[in-house]
């Protein structure tokens, strides 16, 4: 079945080096228009187990610090928004700040340590729109 804006989305990729997908979504979605590509970020605390075997020198990772940050990146890759069940596709980068393994350190329960964890989630979106990034967060 041949595309009725052929010719539109033809101009369309001349003047901005799109793909020919990339000009008819943008073309056909009246909405996209709207959307850009934003980012937001928010900071977290959380409890990690200390491992009896490992210490690591000061500024060293533990591979607990290193799950933490991929499980937290791969949750954000679908969101879903509560209020509207709307699911997006959106992506994240975590980052384990240096911390104390110390056992107990900063509050934690014994046997754990406190880790505080940089996110930055970014997704398409109305981004102009009243509340849109603390929605973002909170779908995060």
């Amino acid at each position: 079945m041949a595309d009725p804006n052929k010719r539109d989305i033809r101009a369309r990729q001349h003047e901005t080096g799109e793909t020919y997908m990339q000009a008819r979504r943008r073309l056909t979605d009246a909405d996209t228009a709207r959307h850009t590509v934003g980012t937001i970020g928010y900071l977290f605390s959380s409890s990690l187990p200390c491992t009896p075997t490992h210490t690591p020198p000061p500024g060293e990772e533990t591979a607990s610090e290193d799950v933490l940050a991929a499980l937290v990146a791969n949750s954000a890759v679908r969101l879903r928004r509560e209020a509207t069940g709307e699911v997006y596709p959106g992506y994240a980068h975590a980052f384990v700040l240096p911390t104390d393994p110390t056992p107990g350190a900063d509050n934690a329960p014994t046997g754990w340590y406190s880790a505080d964890v940089l996110v930055l989630v970014g997704a398409r979106r109305p981004w102009a729109a009243p509340e849109e990034p603390d929605r973002v967060e909170t779908d995060a």
